[in-house]
């Protein structure tokens, strides 16, 4: 479709539905809106509450939204080892926390063979 096509493309008018009283007003309320250069667009984005920080944070809390979700299944991913990881210190033997350097496969690696049960087995 070229720019002229477009120009002149115009959606035909219905006429023989008959569409609610509140919602013709709805529209041409917020035609009027338009015109005048109000969107909702720009009345979230100069809003104080879009500016917040913590907006994402609120959004996910009254919408119960999980931050760590994934469609994949439970056994090709599991995001819950590394929201666990996420909320847990890292610290070293020291006691300092360590937060650079972090091999995540190690850490994870470390954390499985702490959980293993011991069998009475031995290797020889």
């Amino acid at each position: 479709m070229s720019i002229a096509d477009k120009d002149s493309f115009r959606v035909p008018e219905v006429l023989d539905v008959e569409m609610p009283s509140k919602l013709l007003e709805e529209i041409e309320r917020l035609k009027k809106l338009k015109e005048q250069g109000i969107t909702p667009n720009r009345n979230i984005e100069e809003s104080m509450e879009f500016k917040n920080p913590y907006l994402l944070e609120k959004i996910m809390k009254v919408f119960d939204i999980n931050g760590y979700c994934s469609n994949y299944n439970k056994n090709v991913y599991d995001p819950a080892i590394y929201e666990t990881l996420a909320n847990e210190p890292l610290e070293d033997e020291t006691g300092i926390l360590n937060t650079l350097d972090i091999d995540i496969f190690a850490v994870l690696a470390e954390k499985k063979q702490k959980r293993r049960k011991r069998s009475g087995w031995t290797d020889k």
